[in-house]
């Protein structure tokens, strides 16, 4: 209960941002739903297989006892109360599992207090309650508010009674594996017994484990007697000084581990994440098992600000509190690491702060969001992770059937599903360094050899258009796709003889090739579309307003759709994947085997 910033998991979220300004609630998101909202700082979450979610909600706060706190020349005011509980969402309702349950406010909003809760295999639950301090500075609080003694502690929820398994944060002051860390050396070190459980885990082998944040440890429970056993202890990692910093240039600084989250792979092997301490690299979040000699082992890495980990039919999904850095932000992603290794960031555009995941048993994952902030800012999303992001592209691009792509430069990208969905159908590659360059442009000659590759993937024939049709094309890389095109109609060249294979097309010219070509496999005219914009007058417009007609192509903005302007090629992917998908409703293209 102290400000050093690593103590508390999520307080950084709001370093230099002052009152942060919660987004609305996820509707309206394709593949979204709230399940409930008005919560109260939600974190950790759990599905029961009859469907049942449950959510530990830190809290408000409150004032029914404030205390002081001094740290160097600084002064804290920590104000308590018992506003946390453990909630139910069942057939749309929320109501209340155990309440009165310790909170205190720490810096600009964050509640410390439940932080997670796990469904054992005989029904009962089992909730962590973060401390963010240290078991004497918490004792010594619980004289005169006495549920503040729950703090650092797994408890145990069973036929109605609520009973203490275990205290962490005792065994972190006793033990202090932290000792010694280059982070707690040297004045302004961080304390090292400082202790915040923020995950447990109950394993359906009746195994009960628990990440404790503020230790740097995950621990094994012995549910029957409470005695702790060390299983993994992650030391500080050297990263390199961020530039705010204003250290010399390779300044390397101490990073704690933060270890925040626990989950049981298909294996029955337990798996868990971490947040990584200040400076918070990108990238810098690993997912762990367990080693020999409590050495944690590197299961998945490359990840940032981990704070739940889950799996759901085999597969990983990591959910980081902040995509881009805690210092820039609490905006979250959700992690899909394929079977096959590859991965995608998910839900970019609606995570704020989430908390914690877990996968339903309707094969559906479960979020809390808003996890900081506001007392009733706090919802539970159901996220279908078998929906595309785009609905257009569904049919033709099922996210859980299109494997991943060892394409560099996709991700994040906003047409990243769209590119590894046409990559699989064998209508989009990269280059020959292994990159895909979405912002780049798109060659006249790419979008020939693109095209003909998707009327052919249909088992539509093209005529064999031979050679000398233009000036500059024979020889180059694209020929027979745009000569092949030409002796079909689809594309033309100019007045001069010329192709141009290697100049830029604009999004008025793909779009014409685009329509002619889904008209040449179809048989049928498209139907026109609704005069959508108003700078596409000339020779591209009708194809233009049949395309957005479609739903394939969209504006720059609401009126102007910028004919002249180049086609980029994850652009390009996505209006492919589109057209893809109605081609496979219509039954003229299958998806790959």
């Amino acid at each position: 209960m102290r400000a050093r910033v690593r103590a508390t998991v999520l307080t950084v979220a709001l370093l230099g941002q002052g009152a942060v300004a919660l987004p609305a609630a996820a509707e309206g998101h394709p593949r979204v739903e709230v399940v409930a909202d008005g919560l109260d700082n939600p974190r950790g979450i759990t599905v029961a297989d009859d469907g049942t979610v449950y959510v530990a909600q830190a809290g408000s706060g409150g004032d029914d006892y404030c205390h002081t706190v001094e740290e160097g020349d600084e002064q804290f005011e920590l104000c308590f109360g018992t506003t946390g509980s453990i909630a139910a969402v069942s057939d749309g309702q929320l109501t209340t599992v155990v309440d009165q349950l310790p909170s205190y406010l720490f810096g600009e909003g964050e509640a410390i207090g439940a932080s997670d809760v796990s469904l054992a295999p005989d029904g009962s639950l089992y909730l962590s309650l973060g401390l963010g301090g240290y078991a004497g500075l918490r004792d010594e609080i619980a004289q005169e508010f006495p549920p503040a003694a729950m703090f650092g502690t797994v408890q145990h929820l069973a036929g109605g009674e609520l009973g203490m398994v275990a205290d962490l944060s005792a065994w972190e002051e006793a033990n202090d594996p932290s000792a010694g860390q280059p982070s707690t050396e040297g004045e302004g070190g961080a304390p090292s017994n400082d202790s915040n459980p923020n995950s447990v885990l109950a394993t359906a082998a009746g195994g009960l484990f628990a990440a404790d944040a503020g230790g740097n440890t995950v621990l094994e429970i012995d549910p029957a007697t409470g005695d702790i056993q060390l299983r993994a202890f992650l030391e500080d990692r050297f990263v390199d000084a961020p530039p705010f910093m204003g250290a010399p240039e390779g300044t390397q600084i101490p990073m704690q581990a933060v270890p925040t989250s626990l989950a049981e792979d298909p294996d029955g092997e337990v798996a868990f994440g971490q947040l990584t301490g200040f400076p918070f690299p990108v990238g810098g979040a690993h997912v762990y098992g367990f080693g020999a000699d409590e050495t944690p082992e590197t299961i998945a890495e490359g990840f940032t600000n981990v704070m739940d980990v889950t799996y759901l039919d085999g597969e990983l999904y990591v959910l980081e509190i902040a995509h881009d850095s805690l210092l820039a932000g609490p905006t979250g992603a959700l992690v899909r690491v394929r079977s096959d290794g590859t991965r995608i960031a998910l839900l970019r555009d609606v995570l704020f702060a989430p908390g914690g995941v877990a996968a339903g048993p309707d094969g559906m994952l479960y979020i809390t969001n808003n996890s900081i902030g506001e007392p009733g800012a706090g919802e539970i999303l159901r996220f279908d992770p078998s929906l595309a992001a785009d609905p257009a592209t569904q049919s033709a691009c099922p996210p859980l059937d299109v494997p991943g792509t060892d394409l560099t430069g996709i991700t994040d990208t906003a047409h990243e599903e769209a590119i590894t969905c046409t990559v699989w159908h064998g209508l989009f590659g990269g280059f020959p360094d292994g990159s895909f360059a979405p912002a780049g442009d798109i060659s006249r000659g790419q979008l020939a050899s693109t095209v003909a590759r998707m009327v052919r993937a249909t088992g539509t024939e093209l005529p064999d258009g031979g050679g000398g049709r233009f000036s500059d094309v024979d020889g180059t890389a694209h020929d027979d796709a745009i000569n092949d095109l030409a002796a079909a109609g689809l594309v033309e060249g100019f007045e001069d003889g010329s192709y141009r294979p290697n100049t830029s097309v604009t999004r008025a010219q793909s779009v014409s090739v685009l329509v002619r070509a889904y008209e040449f496999v179809t048989g049928e005219e498209l139907p026109p579309g609704p005069d959508a914009f108003d700078d596409d007058d000339g020779a591209h417009e009708g194809n233009i307003n049949a395309a957005a007609g479609m739903g394939w192509v969209a504006g720059t903005s609401p009126r102007t759709f910028s004919p002249g302007a180049d086609v980029s090629r994850g652009q390009m992917a996505s209006v492919l994947a589109r057209i893809a998908s109605d081609l496979v409703d219509e039954g003229h293209l299958q998806l790959p085997a």
